[in-house]
């Protein structure tokens, strides 16, 4: 199973910043947690396996 995911986020999706902190506290909650984030017109994650945690 692969430890890293990468995933391309458009800006537009989530305007509000609680929404993407939610989705951010889900990824974590399900074991994926950021390790790097880029920003162009959209947000470039990278995200690493980890123990699921809030």
């Amino acid at each position: 199973m692969k430890d890293t995911k990468s995933v391309w986020f458009p800006a537009y999706r989530y305007v509000v910043p609680a929404k993407l902190e939610r989705w951010l506290e889900q990824m974590s909650m399900s074991g994926w947690h950021p390790d790097r984030i880029r920003q162009w017109s959209s947000l470039y994650m990278t995200f690493r396996r980890g123990e699921p945690k809030q």
